[in-house]
């Protein structure tokens, strides 16, 4: 079963949570693979880490070790992989976490969330073609679930289920910067 939550909206990476806490309530392995989005902590993920879901992130690391407030890291941008700012380093970084992806077909995973792989492929940085050999490939009792914004029409076609995320309004664009415990 392949899954893809799409869409310029906010929630693509809370919904593929969801589905991680609904698995591990009943008892599934779940892995959360995290590209691009840094080293940042975040809320969600350490609920997930107590539940037993097993987290790769790759991407940079933030310069703040305990970020208290996320203007701090808004501001520099640094530790986000974004186009415009990619780094020769990026591409040793995110080809690990792919690796790390495709190994993860072989091992004893129930569930595995690639989150913010679409947004990888976007920036070139995954070959699209790979992740779809991949899927073919993959166990059929592996769920497989891949988040980011603009997925292709050929990664639609190849899943299962497909959830659009569309924006409405966003409070960022009325200068809401994003909080601690809501947005993180």
């Amino acid at each position: 079963m392949i899954q893809v939550y799409t869409g310029e909206g906010k929630g693509k990476t809370t919904a593929a949570v969801g589905l991680a806490c609904r698995a591990v309530g009943h008892g599934m392995k779940v892995r959360m693979i995290q590209f691009l989005k840094g080293a940042m902590p975040s809320g969600e993920l350490k609920v997930l880490e107590s539940l037993g879901v097993n987290i790769l992130r790759y991407s940079r690391t933030c310069k703040f070790d305990n970020i208290k407030d996320i203007r701090e890291c808004e501001t520099c941008r640094n530790c986000w992989i974004e186009p415009g700012n990619i780094r020769d380093s990026d591409w040793k970084i995110i080809t690990e976490g792919w690796q790390k992806a495709q190994d993860s077909n072989g091992e004893n995973w129930d569930l595995l969330i690639l989150d913010e792989i679409i947004n990888a492929i976007s920036y070139g940085l995954i070959d699209e073609r790979e992740v779809l050999l991949f899927l073919e490939n993959s166990r059929a009792d592996l769920v497989i679930v891949l988040t980011g914004g603009g997925a292709s029409s050929a990664l639609l076609d190849k899943a299962d289920l497909v959830s659009e995320i569309r924006m409405i309004k966003h409070h960022y664009y009325a200068g809401i910067k994003a909080r601690r415990g809501i947005e993180y």
